[in-house]
């Protein structure tokens, strides 16, 4: 899961040799069997020829015995196999190409949006196909209660960043999170919405917050940005503040701001989490970005003032 243009279909267009990275590489053991099941891989399929025939032409080495028996195992049996494709319809089409994805077994097998065009009946049996799966399966569809029987981890893609979860919800908040920071028109960060869901075991082993977690890369502008700011500096106590001005600005408990980090004296995003009374009061806020928490007296705090809105 991810915002529009975060990368999830470019992702997967790389894994299956669609698209060749701009810089990078994409490296596949040499033995490394990949099957793809898309929404639009019946296209592959020529209309006027029939499934034993399409059969024979992708696997030349196979005797047609073996072909019309694993055709039947995906329900084209009898004369279905000898009935030209343009006469069947797109569920049968589909187990065509279910055919021929699976008759040589792949190691990964990715499934893009297989449920939308079953029934129930046969969502229920794609689950207990899934769930008797013995190679890996990459799943990518809306039904949710496709994803809850068959997932065992979650993956939250936004720009910067990849992330694994144990479990749907912690997905969806660290996703949705991201997403809420980039449409409020704040300096959004894939690392924001990570550090807002330090959950315990909810978020997979290999990339628990402060872990060394395998992380997309970034450009060197943003690499360089992030070394200077709050995520990797160590705070420093805030100095003492004068007397509040009579006409000092006052904040709300959970109200965006802009604070000023003492480390480095520059404005960041923040949201006011306590006000430390005193005199005059304190403010203890969390920059939003980048996961930091400090207590910063009345100069260091102002206003946010969102970006105008596009027309």
């Amino acid at each position: 899961m991810g915002p529009n243009g975060a990368g999830k279909s470019t992702w997967l267009k790389l894994l299956t040799h669609k698209l060749t990275p701009v810089s990078g590489t994409v490296t596949h053991h040499p033995k490394f069997k990949l099957a793809y099941f898309g929404q639009h891989s019946t296209a592959e399929l020529d209309l006027e020829t029939t499934p034993i025939v399409f059969m024979q032409e992708s696997f030349p080495k196979w005797n047609i015995g073996q072909l019309r028996q694993h055709l039947g195992k995906t329900g084209i049996v009898g004369n279905v196999a000898d009935t030209r494709i343009r006469g069947l319809s797109y569920s049968q089409r589909s187990c065509v190409i279910f055919a021929k994805l699976t008759l040589e077994s792949p190691h990964l097998l990715i499934l893009d949006e297989p449920t939308n065009f079953l029934d129930l009946e046969s969502v229920d049996s794609l689950i207990a196909a899934c769930n008797k799966y013995q190679g890996a399966l990459l799943l990518v569809s809306h039904n949710r209660d496709f994803l809850k029987k068959c997932a065992r981890q979650y993956l939250s893609i936004v720009p910067g960043h990849f992330a694994l979860y144990d479990d749907l919800k912690t997905a969806e908040k660290a996703t949705y999170t991201f997403i809420q920071e980039m449409e409020e028109g704040g300096k959004i960060s894939g690392k924001s919405a990570i550090m807002e869901n330090p959950g315990g075991g909810s978020i997979h082993s290999s990339q628990k917050v402060g872990a060394a977690a395998p992380v997309a890369a970034a450009t060197k502008s943003a690499a360089s940005s992030a070394t200077a700011k709050p995520a990797d500096a160590k705070p420093t106590p805030a100095s003492v503040a004068p007397s509040a001005p009579s006409d000092a600005p006052t904040f709300d408990v959970n109200e965006k701001v802009q604070a000023k980090y003492s480390a480095d004296g520059k404005w960041y995003n923040a949201i006011v989490k306590e006000i430390v009374k005193g005199s005059p009061s304190k403010f203890k806020v969390n920059y939003t970005d980048y996961g930091n928490t400090e207590v910063v007296d009345f100069s260091s705090v102002r206003k946010w003032n969102p970006p105008p809105q596009k027309a």
